[in-house]
């Protein structure tokens, strides 16, 4: 009922901020309800009600955004990640990760290392070689490799047409083009014509 959510608010609040301190370790759900002073399953009636999510899933969410930042900065090896968001086995963190994002982890940092590329490209006038080593490929060589595999693209062809497509955008006001997917489009198209 209302009332019961309002006056447990605090014990959920309680419950959230230790889940949000120690996430990377295993939830005990029982431990954790005795802490804030309810019953397990009252708690996670009044915890999903409150936040949306159960306190397992809250847990899930803190470890996916953080192994997400962690894939984003591209310095640590699959395994330190998983084991950093309180995974032991990085085969079960790699599941969660999907099952969470519907993406593998590896895929995951190399389409954002993409991304990455793709914006250092059309808003700077950085070499191939730059933009490499910024989004942390080994060189110009295996970037140009990765980036034509996943858009379509030739890399030397996206040197000679970035002012192109940062001219086709700026023509279009941005065009509409919301999404890294969207971007590689019209770059893949502006470059199909070159």
């Amino acid at each position: 009922s209302g009332g019961s959510l309002i006056r447990h608010r605090e014990e959920v609040a309680r419950a959230q901020a230790w889940i949000e301190a120690h996430y990377t370790r295993p939830l005990d759900r029982d431990a954790l309800a005795e802490r804030v002073g309810l019953s397990p399953t009252h708690l996670t009636h009044l915890f999903k009600r409150l936040t949306g999510r159960s306190p397992l899933e809250h847990q899930q969410h803190l470890r996916m955004a953080e192994a997400k930042r962690l894939l984003r900065e591209g310095k640590l090896k699959m395994r330190e990640v998983a084991r950093r968001v309180g995974f032991e086995d990085p085969y079960h963190f790699s599941r969660a990760f999907k099952v969470s994002t519907g993406t593998a982890p590896y895929r995951w940092q190399l389409d954002a290392r993409i991304r990455r590329a793709q914006a250092l490209l059309m808003s700077t006038h950085a070499s191939l070689a730059q933009v490499a080593e910024a989004t942390g490929f080994a060189d110009a060589v295996h970037f140009g490799r990765t980036f034509r595999k996943l858009t379509g693209a030739k890399h030397r062809a996206t040197e000679t047409a970035r002012h192109v497509v940062v001219q086709a955008m700026r023509v279009a006001g941005g065009g509409g083009y919301s999404s890294a997917s969207e971007l590689a489009r019209l770059q893949r198209d502006v470059l199909a014509g070159i």
